[in-house]
């Protein structure tokens, strides 16, 4: 190629890249602008919010296994105090569709914390001092319900044989709370109620109705999304 030609070249390639090259930033830079218009202003997915509700409420986790405390519930319409948990603030883009980027959906702990400040006061306000506990006195139908720290202190000075066949729960305390509580898997027992719109109802099993114990409220201001949430179980 002659030296001609390749000056010829250059000079076309300056020529775009003076000419083309600031254009296609304008349209960049314009289709950015469109897209932060699009954001601000799109409404939010419902479809998204309800994904959040979902992983709060645990869908599709067996919870009267996973808090056997909550098997059996009662049923309010009568609203009391709820549980009330810190505001949690979020960028407006988390709750649209199609921005291209996914959120894992998750529990947060809420039930978990609920259940684990409710099973303390059981245990202190219905339960038996530690120093009670017989192994021996429990049958196959007993569940023994304490906290870790409660567990290690009383099992740390026993034989393994001794609790071994213990069907036992733990819940998470800060403190040992030198108590314990006997659930009785075989007799129907409520400890909490929820509250539900629809009916008052003395015992039932936990099945669906945590649902209606919760009250979800989504804000969206000035380019964050905050969502409140209050739990309406009551012990």
């Amino acid at each position: 190629m002659s030296l001609a030609i390749r000056l010829h070249i250059k000079h076309e390639e300056a020529d775009f890249n003076s000419i083309v090259i600031p254009i296609l930033r304008e349209i960049q830079k314009y289709l950015n602008n469109q897209l932060i218009e699009i954001r601000k202003s799109q409404p939010l997915s419902e479809a998204i919010k309800q994904s959040y509700i979902d992983g709060i409420l645990m869908k599709g986790q067996n919870l009267a296994d996973k808090f056997p405390l909550f098997s059996f519930v009662s049923l309010s319409k009568d609203k009391q105090v709820p549980f009330k948990f810190p505001s949690k603030s979020y960028e407006r883009e988390r709750f649209l569709d199609n921005t291209g980027v996914g959120y894992a959906s998750s529990s947060y702990r809420f039930i978990e914390s609920i259940y684990n400040t409710i099973a303390r006061t059981i245990i202190t306000k219905k339960g038996s001092s530690l120093s009670a506990l017989d192994f021996e006195a429990l049958e196959n139908k007993h569940l023994l319900v304490m906290t870790h720290k409660d567990w290690q202190n009383f099992t740390s000075s026993k034989d393994i044989d001794d609790y071994k066949d213990v069907k036992h729960h733990l819940v998470f305390s800060d403190e040992p709370l030198d108590a314990f509580y006997v659930y009785d898997t075989k007799e129907s027992q409520t400890l909490v109620t929820l509250y539900n719109p629809e009916i008052n109802q003395e015992l039932t099993p936990l099945g669906e109705n945590m649902g209606n114990a919760f009250e979800f409220e989504f804000i969206d201001k000035e380019g964050k999304v905050t969502v409140k949430v209050d739990a309406h179980i009551y012990c």
